[in-house]
């Protein structure tokens, strides 16, 4: 393969108009990334590189630049618990989604449906898609089976989440949902019991 120079399509002093700093330098290192994949020579050096992109990022537009906001941790997973009554089938799915989710450190569409008649069992987690397995000190973990996913359409994609202590503690969580809601296994993960119909927990687009 030739390793004769290729150089990008535009530099980040182009784009800074554009663009906030941070993708400015996620840009750069994947154009940089795609050079040493493709074994061509990178001719910038790290210093060069570094200047380019603080000035690409002092020039960028205030509307690229947001304040930086709390973090979202288990102790505001336990004040919505105080919110919620756990009893309830509304209640218990949304908690259940939303621990899950958060131990699991998934994207929300992973675990959700954007609305019920959207739902595919060949696409979308469901509830006998959930098992338990151990790892590799021995402890054990949830499993969650998820049949399609964007970077994995037919293959499939497996991600997992562990138990915790107190009122986050996902695994509980769970199971309270499962056993407030009791629907088939063929099931949405988070279905609950609608009054009148059985509904699926869909994501605000």
């Amino acid at each position: 393969m030739s390793s004769s120079p290729c150089p990008p399509p535009c530099s980040p002093i182009q784009l800074c108009w554009a663009y906030s700093g941070s993708a400015l330098s996620n840009y750069a290192a994947g154009i940089k990334a795609w050079h040493l994949l493709h074994d061509r020579m990178w001719l910038i050096s790290i210093n060069k590189l570094k200047a380019i992109l603080d000035r690409a990022k002092a020039c960028a537009p205030e509307s690229s630049k947001q304040p930086k906001h709390l973090l979202f941790i288990p102790n505001i997973l336990a004040s919505i618990h105080e919110h919620l009554n756990l009893n309830k089938p509304l209640d218990a799915a949304v908690y259940a989604c939303l621990t899950t989710m958060f131990y699991c450190i998934v994207r929300l569409d992973k675990f959700t449906v954007t609305a019920v008649q959207s739902f595919n069992p060949n696409k979308h987690i469901l509830r006998r898609g959930v098992s338990e397995v151990t790892d590799c000190h021995g402890h054990p973990i949830m499993k969650f089976h998820i049949p399609s996913t964007k970077t994995a359409p037919i293959a499939s994609e497996d991600t997992l989440g562990a138990e915790q202590d107190g009122p986050t503690d996902p695994k509980a969580v769970l199971l309270n949902h499962f056993w407030v809601n009791s629907v088939s296994d063929n099931s949405h993960l988070f279905s609950w019991e609608h009054p009148k119909v059985l509904d699926h927990y869909q994501r605000k687009n």
